[in-house]
């Protein structure tokens, strides 16, 4: 029916045969909506309706046939749902909120690539979105300094996972081994654009450069979750 919402056009014998069937099961429905008049005196369903060109053959076929060959199919799996069997998307008060957030401090004596530290020390407990549910693999860290701005913005809080490596183009959040024995571990946080057997190749937004680091001075690449996928849509 969806085609005939633009005005007019040229419809086949077999479009009229199965829009005279639609009418005829769910015609009282439409007219309840819109006036009965507006169905029953409708021309679409007339039998003469006009066959489009080098279709002439689909007239031959009576409403029966057609009646049947729908009957027989198989019932759709398509069903519109109501607005009750959607789902909902939790309140923010719904979700647990015990995600870990480790503590950032910027600069300090970390050295070589490393733009903040990771001081080891959980600062705080972040909400817990749908999707990471029972994760534990999960932590949350606030970002320093604007090198991935507009990306993220000082302070913004990322959420990192570790059991799924990085694909080219996911943001990372890099640690660095630690030195001299110290619990202090530098870190940064930028765009994965692959990695060599000694290098991890890397992008940054602002200012806009690649920089290369060497696989030997890295403790860990964390994988930088989007929103959508925590959320789980």
């Amino acid at each position: 029916m969806s085609k005939l919402v633009n005005g007019p056009r040229v419809i086949s014998a077999n479009e009229a045969v199965r829009i005279r069937i639609w009418l005829a099961q769910y015609g009282k429905e439409v007219g309840d909506g819109i006036g009965n008049d507006a169905v029953t005196n409708t021309s679409v369903g007339s039998p003469t309706g006009t066959v489009a060109p080098g279709r002439q053959d689909d007239a031959s076929s009576s409403p029966s046939s057609h009646q049947a060959d729908i009957e027989d199919r198989p019932p759709s799996n398509a069903r519109m749902a109501r607005p009750e069997q959607m789902p909902r998307m939790p309140l923010r008060t719904e979700m647990a909120r015990d995600v870990p957030i480790m503590g950032t401090v910027l600069g300090g004596s970390v050295g070589g690539d490393a733009e903040f530290q990771l001081n080891g020390q959980i600062v705080d407990y972040a909400r817990r979105p749908p999707r990471i549910a029972g994760r534990k693999d999960v932590f949350a860290a606030y970002v320093q300094g604007t090198s991935m701005s507009p990306w993220r913005e000082p302070g913004k809080l990322i959420y990192v996972e570790s059991a799924r490596p990085p694909a080219v183009n996911d943001y990372v959040l890099v640690e660095f081994k630690p030195t001299n024995g110290d619990e202090v571990r530098g870190a940064l946080v930028k765009q994965y654009k692959g990695a060599t057997s000694t290098k991890y190749k890397l992008y940054q937004h602002n200012p806009a450069k690649a920089i290369e680091i060497d696989r030997r001075d890295v403790l860990r690449v964390y994988r930088v979750m989007d929103w959508d996928e925590l959320l789980g849509v």
